[in-house]
């Protein structure tokens, strides 16, 4: 451009990140928040971002993908939308909302790139969730990575559980038994009847030379020379014959008379 005193002046072209769409000006304008621009001696006006990108700053020459945990499903964005509880995102320039927490599984903060598995003796039988849900009475959750956390299983017989958030059933002791699924408690053996080993289903009676013992978890045999007495309950003990009789093994109900000589 001519200056009127012989002398010529060079008009500059717009570096990057800036524009101008109009002649005759003193300098340029620098790309608004949300847009960007890597071209040299821009005439029109800066390129948006795309979604899954943004740019909170003026007068840059490209914008920022959205980082994991975050996302953008508008175009010329200042800045990126977190995750919502209940969901995660692994991918790094997201363009829709991130992913809903499968089953089994949980988020309860924002901004997160993984939703996380259920801890044993919990449960989420739901998508898009913030919290798991303890296992109910009866029923547990294996520590096992595993298992599927969708969802608790029932204690099965001989077994029980009389807490919440377990992560095993627990065997009815000796003595004791459980004949259904998802139990709260064992119960006692009825008089009579007995249990020798841990998570029996059922209870039986003793053999017939023996009585049940102590905490109905064992039998006692009846030694010759006794015999067996039961009450009207069905509780049966051992007690020695008297003077002038005797019992034969296996011992019976009643004592015999000794034979003469």
């Amino acid at each position: 451009t001519d200056t009127g005193t012989g002398d010529y002046v060079v008009c500059l072209k717009c570096r990057q990140g800036t524009y101008q769409k109009q002649t005759s000006q003193t300098d340029c304008t620098m790309c608004s928040v949300g847009r960007s621009s890597i071209i040299i001696a821009r005439q029109n006006e800066c390129s948006k971002c795309e979604k899954g990108k943004y740019q909170s700053e003026v007068g840059t020459t490209n914008c920022l993908k959205c980082i994991q945990g975050t996302y953008q499903h508008q175009t010329e964005q200042t800045k990126c939308i977190l995750c919502d509880v209940g969901s995660s995102s692994s991918i790094i320039g997201r363009k829709d909302e991130c992913s809903a927490c499968n089953k089994g599984r949980y988020q309860s903060e924002r901004g997160m790139s993984i939703c996380l598995k259920c801890i044993p003796g919990k449960y989420q039988s739901n998508v898009k969730q913030s919290n798991c849900t303890s296992c109910p009475l009866g029923y547990y959750r294996l520590r096992n990575r595993n298992s599927d956390a969708s969802k608790c299983n029932a204690c099965q017989r001989g077994m029980y559980a009389d807490a919440i958030q377990l992560t095993a059933c627990l065997r009815c002791l000796p003595g004791f038994y459980m004949n259904h699924i998802n139990a709260t408690f064992c119960i006692r053996c009825p008089i009579g009847y007995l249990s020798v080993v841990p998570g029996s289903t059922n209870c039986t009676k003793p053999s017939d030379d023996a009585v049940v013992g102590t905490g109905q978890s064992s039998q006692v045999k009846i030694s010759a020379g006794w015999k067996k007495k039961c009450n009207d309950n069905g509780h049966c003990s051992p007690v020695p014959c008297p003077s002038g009789k005797y019992s034969t093994v296996p011992p019976s109900n009643v004592c015999i008379n000794c034979p003469k000589g």
